[in-house]
């Protein structure tokens, strides 16, 4: 049967001036007879960015500080998961 994925990435803004990620969530899609809507959460990771961050778009990202103080996977170990 094929595969259904969904991804999401959550971003802050840092001292860049720019969006930088904070959070990647992947699922995916199994469904059952009895689920038809069921998933599996395959990664939700925190990142931590190379960059201070100034504003934690909490209002969009549902990111807050306090959620961001124990982050200690960077980017490119999400890259190689």
């Amino acid at each position: 049967p094929p595969r259904a994925f969904a991804l999401d990435c959550e971003m802050v803004r840092t001292s860049l001036d720019r969006p930088e990620l904070a959070r990647v969530t992947l699922l995916r899609h199994r469904p059952t007879p009895d689920d038809p809507d069921r998933y599996d959460v395959v990664l939700d990771e925190l990142v931590k960015p190379r960059r201070p961050i100034l504003d934690h778009l909490t209002r969009y990202s549902g990111i807050t500080a306090a959620m961001m103080e124990g982050a200690t996977t960077r980017i490119e170990q999400i890259q190689v998961a």
